[in-house]
């Protein structure tokens, strides 16, 4: 799997490294072995936390995809789903991977409750067999993105043969 750093990685990365060489300084100048281990440690835990947040922001700000023209057909032969779009790097920086994150969702009929239009979860109480309503994919659509270049994708998915009506949410996420 490849990852791909930015400059500003690379940055952050280099000011962690500095930090801890000043915290070790630091920890050398205090007399006790005692209060030079909790200097250390201290110091360690709040950098360490510290290089996470910011690369954790520095991921979302520098790595961005957008999916455009997504479109949906059900296959009644087979009862699948078929998902087709293209995805395109909006950042100014490669993406190793990018990954659909796709929700479907079953929305029940009206008025087809125990007690006429009684909530699905109330309803799910009684039935001996749950099954879920909510169902969650993740697809990886984009390897080896370069910045402003798009590529297509399809997506084969099994349709859930108990759902009503299906309504569909979709998410790109960029590594």
């Amino acid at each position: 799997m490849n990852i791909y750093l930015t400059v500003w990685h690379y940055l952050v990365l280099v000011i962690a490294l500095l930090l801890i060489v000043l915290s070790i300084f630091s920890a050398l100048q205090a007399k006790r072995l005692i209060q030079q281990l909790a200097i250390l440690f201290v110091s360690l835990i709040l950098i360490s936390a510290g290089t996470f947040i910011v690369l954790a922001g520095l991921e979302s700000y520098t790595k961005k995809a957008k999916i455009f023209n997504l479109k949906h057909d059900r296959l009644l032969q087979s009862e699948q789903i078929v998902f087709t779009g293209v995805v395109k790097n909006m950042g100014e920086y490669p993406l190793a991977r990018v990954q659909l994150e796709l929700t479907l969702q079953n929305t029940q009929k009206q008025q087809s409750g125990i007690f006429g239009g009684a909530p699905h979860a109330f309803n799910e109480a009684f039935d001996s067999k749950y099954q879920p309503q909510t169902i969650n994919y993740d697809y990886t659509i984009a390897t080896d993105l370069p910045p402003g270049y798009s590529k297509a994708f399809t997506i084969m998915i099994d349709y859930p043969p108990y759902f009503n009506d299906t309504s569909y949410r979709t998410k790109a996420i960029a590594h």
